[in-house]
Order: structure tokens, then sequence, then C-alpha cells
């Protein structure tokens, strides 16, 4: 069962035309006397580019998520103790090339696998 729709006409509604803007000095002055001062947020302050690439968490640490991108296509969950976490990051803020974002930790682990080869087959 459908429902009926009401019809409506909109023939007799016209556009309206946009409301003219007042005279600009005045708006400001009375907007400063009032003690409004501007009328958009101040401009950013500069900041150093590595310093914006960290994202700490609650604990104070970086959070590495906001420091690397990837293309992986597998997921790796592994449950370490918190000392091993640090070192792994450790490992990944030394081997990241200056300037870079920082290595995601299945690149830190294809290059300890890596070294663990080269090793092992001598």
């Amino acid at each position: 069962m459908t429902k009926e729709r009401a019809l409506m006409n909109f023939g007799s509604v016209k556009p309206t035309t946009k409301v003219p803007k007042g005279p600009t000095e005045e708006l400001t002055r009375i907007g400063e006397a009032s003690g409004f001062t501007t009328r958009h947020a101040p401009a950013p302050a500069a900041v150093d580019v590595k310093e914006t690439d960290k994202i700490l968490t609650k604990s104070g640490r970086v959070d590495g998520r906001s420091l690397r991108c990837g293309a992986k296509t597998n997921c790796l969950n592994v449950a370490v103790k918190p000392e091993v976490e640090q070192v792994l990051w450790a490992i990944a803020e030394e081997l990241t090339p200056e300037g870079q974002k920082l290595m995601a930790l299945g690149d830190v682990l294809e290059s300890v696998i890596g070294i663990y080869r080269r090793h092992s087959a001598n």
C-alpha cells in the first residue's frame, strides 16, 4: 500500500536576491567597540615539521601509527611486553632515513629477518 503524496506547487515562489552588505568600516568599528578584535582565526604558529609528525599517546609515548605509511595487505597481531615494543620503535627510528616518516613495524621486521638470514648463512 502506498501513501498518497501531497502535491506542491512551487510556481509562485520567486528567487530572492542577496541582501546588500552594509558599510564594512562601520561594522568593523562597532565590532571593535564591542570587544571583537578580529573576524577570523589567528594564523597558526610555525611549528617544526618533526614535532608535528609525532603524536603522543596518553602515556606520553610516540604513537607510531601517526608516523608511518605502508601498503601492506596482511595483518599480524603480536602481543609483546611494553619494553619489547619500545625496543622495536627505537629500532624503527634508527633504521628510518633522515627526514622520512617512521618505518612501519612490518618493515622493521623485514629488515631484522634479512639481517638474521644473512647472519645465519655465514
